[in-house]
């Protein structure tokens, strides 16, 4: 307290004075909360069974006009057109909410339904069919669009047993989702609250109030990943797809053969709707003590936030800018006598001479790294990177299952230049070399220095003629060199090639390069100046 301003003195005895006010607003509308909340969801629980119940009585109606179907079965297997003309009765009599009603083998291919349709559709492959079958129960699937009629629904299956018990056909009836989601607007609900219909895999089937969700999409809330929501029934608090706080309650509408219930009731209102009675009576009772304290406070706490706690701010973010490795940031706060200025100037000065540190560093880490890696003579990458590299590369190629080409070349009577004319005309010859491999490489080849007057190239994702082909135009191009050292012209310089394929010839790095080895050794045995491929073969 001794280092505490006058002003924030101030602050503290009218904070501290409205604090026992204030502490018995706040417990009177926290109890206000809690009830509100318990009773909102109550009302929810309510509603959403409600409409789940209404819902499976739709079902179960369904069900039950499968049910009196299924004794005709045999009679309407032997005739399709009383089969077609049995179900387009029924939907004429029955008038439920269908789309239509039918019959399937126990192939799935379509027997006959109410609209008559004739276009070879199978629904072996929908789950609703495999599970009736399987179970021999009653299954329900999911959002559909029907391949006979074209239109949204959701299917019942009721599978039917011959004397022996094997399934030989599955009645199915498939409901009309407008009419499942009047159900829900239908009934009396919490105002705010949006009921959603789902399916088993979170597809929305109907929505109200409209517009909604897009009918057949999965579900875009928080919601569906909740442990809770696998629950048959409850009521969980979590935000929505735009991060809004709800609470909501769900329902879960029959059974289907695996325990699950197929389709889902949810309904779900804002927080907000439901503590608005409650923050009305709290905001009007405290209104007048918070008024009062703040225009006490806002002269004080404006001043400090103009003239300190926004520099401090400031110098507080580039401080975690740089901890985590901004060197470029800076407070740029203007220079005075004042602590806090005089305290960012010295903030500036240090991340200016930590950044010009660092710079320094990775110019350093880069020299030392390139000289590490590189031959000095040609360049080139030395025989440590080459190996380095090929590793790299055959585990790449193993698991994208890409070839890698290895080349090796070797200067032909390479001694004879440095007898003839020294060992200057020699690395001469080494560096012109390497000049003509860096002609014809792609960005993606690596040339190294393999040893004395032998040379490598990794060529990754390449295939062998292609490599060869490469090879080639080195050989052509070099072959091509017409060098002069101390005013005198040089011999002719050739190369001998050989060339090894991962994984055709090799599977590893130091395979690879053997079998690379081997064939420069025949093209050297064949009389020089060409290119030979490795004869290899993996055991």
């Amino acid at each position: 307290m001794k280092n505490l301003s006058t002003r924030g003195r101030v602050a503290i005895v009218v904070v501290l004075s409205a604090v026992p006010a204030l502490a018995l607003m706040v417990f009177g509308a926290l109890e206000q909360r809690t009830l509100a909340e318990s009773h909102a969801r109550e009302e929810l629980r309510r509603y959403v069974r409600l409409v789940a119940a209404r819902v499976e009585q739709t079902m179960e109606r369904a069900h039950e006009l499968l049910i009196a179907s299924a004794g005709a079965v045999p009679a309407l297997l032997r005739d399709r057109q009383a089969c077609h003309e049995h179900f387009r009765d029924l939907m004429r009599t029955d008038r439920g909410p269908y789309h239509s009603l039918g019959m399937h083998l126990a192939s799935g291919d379509l027997h006959c339904d109410a609209r008559a349709w004739d276009d070879g559709v199978n629904v072996s492959d929908r789950p609703y069919f495999r599970e009736a079958v399987e179970s021999g129960r009653l299954s329900v699937g999911g959002y559909q669009a029907g391949r006979a009629t074209g239109r949204d629904g959701i299917d019942l299956g009721q599978p039917v047993h011959d004397a022996d018990g094997k399934v030989v056909a599955v009645l199915f009836a498939r409901l009309d989702l407008k009419p499942l989601g009047e159900l829900a607007g239908a009934s009396l609900k919490p105002p705010g609250t949006v009921v959603t219909l789902l399916d088993r895999d979170g597809i929305v089937l109907a929505q109200i109030p409209p517009p909604g969700a897009h009918i057949g999409a999965r579900l875009s809330e928080p919601l569906l990943s909740q442990p809770g929501f696998a629950a048959g029934s409850g009521v969980l608090e979590t935000t929505d797809a735009g991060g809004a706080p709800r609470v909501y309650a769900f329902e879960g509408v029959g059974e289907n053969p695996d325990g699950t219930p197929p389709l889902r009731v949810v309904a779900g209102v804002h927080q907000g709707v439901i503590y608005s009675e409650a923050r009305a009576t709290f905001i009007k009772t405290i209104g007048s003590l918070v008024a009062v304290t703040m225009l006490l406070l806002i002269g004080g706490w404006y001043g400090a936030e103009l003239m300190v706690l926004r520099n401090l701010r400031k110098l507080l973010d580039v401080a975690r800018r740089v901890q985590a490795g901004d060197l470029t940031a800076r407070t740029r706060l203007p220079g005075g006598r004042e602590e806090i200025s005089r305290l960012g100037e010295a903030f500036d000065q240090m991340a200016q001479s930590l950044q010009e540190r660092d710079a320094e560093l990775q110019r350093a880490l880069r020299e030392t790294r390139e000289l590490a890696i590189t031959d000095p003579l040609t360049g080139l990458h030395n025989r440590r990177y080459l190996w380095e590299l090929l590793g790299r590369e055959l585990l790449k190629a193993r698991r994208n299952r890409t070839p890698v080409a290895a080349i090796l070349a070797d200067i032909d009577h390479f001694k004879r230049f440095n007898d003839t004319w020294g060992h200057e005309s020699g690395d001469l010859v080494l560096k012109r070399v390497a000049d003509v491999i860096r002609e014809h490489v792609r960005g993606s080849d690596i040339g190294c220095r393999y040893g004395g007057e032998e040379l490598a190239v990794i060529l990754p994702d390449t295939m062998l003629e292609v490599a060869v082909e490469r090879a080639e135009r080195i050989r052509s191009g070099v072959a091509a060199l017409r060098l002069e050292y101390g005013g005198k012209p040089l011999d002719t310089i050739t190369l001998s090639f050989g060339v090894a394929i991962f994984p055709q010839h090799a599977d590893n790095a130091e395979a690879l390069l053997r079998a690379a080895d081997e064939a420069l050794y025949e093209a050297k045995r064949a009389g020089r100046n060409r290119v030979m491929v490795s004869q290899a073969k993996l055991q």
